[in-house]
């Protein structure tokens, strides 16, 4: 998916009166939100990256008994 190919996936309600500022945090993939509350999120936004965040804090791959139990239509192909 190219840059020209990105779809808004989420709308973050802050509050009336928040003043609020989106910025990439010296990349092309990760936003940094922050508010005049004095907190500030960074979304990462590149799938390869999420995937590997959570796969390391997973731990453990499903096994297949796990996965007929919870996903019985779909093939055994563990994400991790």
């Amino acid at each position: 998916m190219g840059a020209s190919d990105t779809a808004l996936r989420a709308i973050l309600h802050i509050d009336h009166g928040a003043d609020t500022e989106l910025s990439f945090a010296g990349d092309d993939h990760t936003l940094a939100v922050s508010t005049t509350y004095g907190k500030t999120n960074f979304w990462e936004l590149d799938p390869d990256s999420n995937i590997e965040e959570l796969c390391t804090r997973v731990g453990k791959r499903i096994t297949p008994e796990e996965w007929t139990r919870h996903v019985p239509d779909l093939p055994y192909r563990p994400p991790c």
